[in-house]
């Protein structure tokens, strides 16, 4: 059976924050979507979430870009 998830836009957002590499392979196991606002949000929120990310902004970006290509692929 191929389940299908739903994620907030919070909950990537927190994803993102945390820069964790563990998400990356849990978003990579299971088929995820978002809502088209998700992307917004993150845009609209991103000095937000860098100040609040253990992670420098290269190492945001390029966590970021591999969390959207999980999406993309």
């Amino acid at each position: 059976m191929n389940l299908r998830y739903i994620i907030d836009a919070n909950v990537l957002m927190s994803i993102l924050i945390s820069g964790k590499s563990q998400y990356l392979n849990l978003l990579s196991l299971f088929n995820f979507y978002l809502p088209e606002f998700a992307f917004t949000e993150v845009n609209l929120y991103k000095e937000v979430i860098l100040q609040k990310t253990k992670l420098d902004e290269n190492q945001f970006k390029q966590f970021s870009f591999t969390i959207f290509s999980v999406y993309f692929n």
